[in-house]
């Protein structure tokens, strides 16, 4: 076999998630990152997206290692699918092998895996690699990235990385270690920093903070409810000196949440003053309470979306953002129209039972039957009518069926709507 470096990314190129860069010389393997994607919204039944790492199996035997640049999920998430098919070394810096850790147990793997944890400007030998790790700001600590020693050069992989000389947390890019790691030049960067093509700066993090700090000052009288990501520790540590500052206690919701936070913890990366965090039911004025959970991006299972009834107040205006509370409205729309629409505009009455349901604002039932009341629905009816009219196509997401129930068959043509 021809000894040329070649440079394999089998995941994250061009697109968010599934991280994962294959570095091969002559008989010799080394990995970089191993993550999910999280599935598009026309995934339906599909809860994680792997890279396909066939080759990397197919050729265990030259695998050397796995390297690992930060604990966030697009990035180490796949490690347990990867582990159960080889059986290799991976290092990490203490954050993110105590993650890494966490999801093997759950998997049952934790026992066979081989975690060995690095320090920056510490030097690897892997086979013919020399990997040695150098600090990136990011937004969960214990970020690195990495120069590459290869035979025929050096190439840097930055991992996921931001130029902030005042990033939360303090622990800004070590660009002094990396000029001197690259002295003698480079023969490739793979570098990962979002809008990184487009001209200019991003501001520095100073600004969200400045930001949420302004934001908890209007909130007075007032319940704070943030979706985050729950490996964003750098925000939730900001998130918590607020707190602590305007008199606030601090509530976790969602199971990812809570174990991120009790691992920082515990190992020193986050600063949580005693008292400061309570049970999501404990008895707090609203006014004195910030709720953190998971959930900014929509995710179906997150905290935010399954707790919504029972945690987080349907009257709150601060829970739900614009697009939510159109899909709410749109969904109790669905619910009360139940009906079909003939092509001279009369709204018929769905083929099934009368359903009473309680308003929003706590007022007596109310017997959705736009027959009984002369055939003439109400505005949102009509709208939810004229929105679902691809239903008996066959064309309605899954998700509105189920809110639907056996009525989701109701608007056939939605001519009339």
């Amino acid at each position: 076999m021809a000894k040329n470096l070649r440079i394999i990314p089998l995941g994250g190129l061009g697109e968010i998630g599934k991280n994962m860069t294959v570095f091969e010389y002559g008989r010799n393997m080394i990995i970089v990152d191993s993550g999910v994607m999280f599935p598009e919204s026309d995934m339906y039944g599909i809860d994680l997206v792997l890279p396909d790492f066939d080759y990397v199996v197919q050729n265990q035997d030259r695998l050397r290692g796995i390297i690992l640049t930060h604990g966030h999920m697009d990035h180490i998430a796949a490690l347990p699918y990867l582990l159960r098919e080889v059986n290799v070394p991976v290092y990490g810096t203490r954050l993110t092998l105590g993650l890494v850790e966490r999801q093997l147990k759950e998997k049952g793997l934790l026992e066979q895996a081989d975690l060995r944890t690095i320090l920056p400007k510490e030097t690897l030998h892997l086979g013919p690699f020399r990997v040695t790790p150098f600090a990136v700001a990011h937004s969960i600590p214990d970020s690195v990235g990495f120069v590459i020693g290869t035979p025929v050069g050096k190439v840097v992989h930055t991992g996921d990385y931001k130029l902030d000389e005042t990033p939360a947390g303090g622990r800004t890019t070590d660009l002094d270690t990396l000029r001197e790691l690259t002295r003698d030049g480079v023969i490739a960067m793979l570098g990962d920093s979002t809008n990184a093509d487009r001209p200019g700066r991003t501001p520095t993090e100073q600004v969200v903070a400045q930001t949420l700090d302004r934001l908890f000052a209007e909130a007075k009288g007032q319940r704070i409810i943030i979706a985050t990501f729950s490996s964003l520790l750098a925000r939730l540590q900001e998130i918590m000196r607020l707190a602590e500052q305007h008199g606030r206690k601090v509530a976790l919701t969602g199971r990812s949440l809570v174990e991120n936070v009790e691992l920082a913890r515990d190992l020193g990366y986050l600063d949580v003053p005693a008292g400061l965090i309570v049970d999501i039911d404990a008895r707090v004025p609203r006014d004195k309470l910030v709720i953190l959970s998971t959930g900014s991006q929509g995710e179906p299972q997150s905290a935010l979306n399954r707790g919504h009834d029972h945690h987080l107040r349907r009257d709150d205006p601060r829970q739900r953002g614009g697009r939510r509370a159109d899909a709410e409205q749109a969904v109790r729309a669905r619910r009360e129209c139940r009906l079909r629409c003939d092509g001279s505009g009369a709204c018929l009455r769905a083929r099934q039972p009368r359903r009473a349901t309680r308003d929003d604002r706590g007022g007596p039932p109310e017997v959705h039957d736009p027959r009984a009341r002369g055939g003439t629905p109400s505005a949102p009816a009509r709208a939810a009518c004229a929105g679902s009219r691809d239903a008996g196509r066959g064309r309605v997401h899954p998700e509105e069926r189920r809110s639907l129930g056996n009525g989701w068959r109701a608007c056939v043509d939605g001519r009339g709507a």
